[in-house]
Formats: structure tokens, sequence, C-alpha cells
């Protein structure tokens, strides 16, 4: 992904946690952004690396 839909979701996914190896093990990380794919993801607390594919973002204000 060369640029984020928002400053928002370019935040969530520089995200960087000194606890975790894996942005799937890190309770604060939601979203994952997938570069090798062009998308983003929500994460499904499974304990695996499950995702739902997300079309729209979901931070993005909408009125």
């Amino acid at each position: 992904m060369k640029s984020h839909c928002c400053e928002r979701m370019a935040l969530v996914c520089t995200l960087d946690c000194d606890q975790h190896e894996s942005i799937y093990d890190c309770p604060d990380v939601t979203i994952a952004c997938l570069d090798c794919f062009d998308e983003y993801g929500i994460i499904i607390r499974d304990g695996g690396q499950a995702k739902i594919s997300i079309d729209y973002c979901p931070l993005e204000k909408t009125s």
C-alpha cells in the first residue's frame, strides 16, 4: 500500500508493540494492513491469524 485512506489508519497500521512479537498477539492492534495483498482486515481473536477483509475505512468519520 503506497498510502492509507486516512491519517488514523496510517497510525493504526504503524503501531509498534514492544510486548508482543505479532500483531495477532497484541490486544491493542485491531486492524491488519496486508501490503502483499493491498488490503486491510479486522483481526479475529481466535488464537490464530484470522481476519475479516474490509473494503471501507472503519475509522473514517461519517456524517
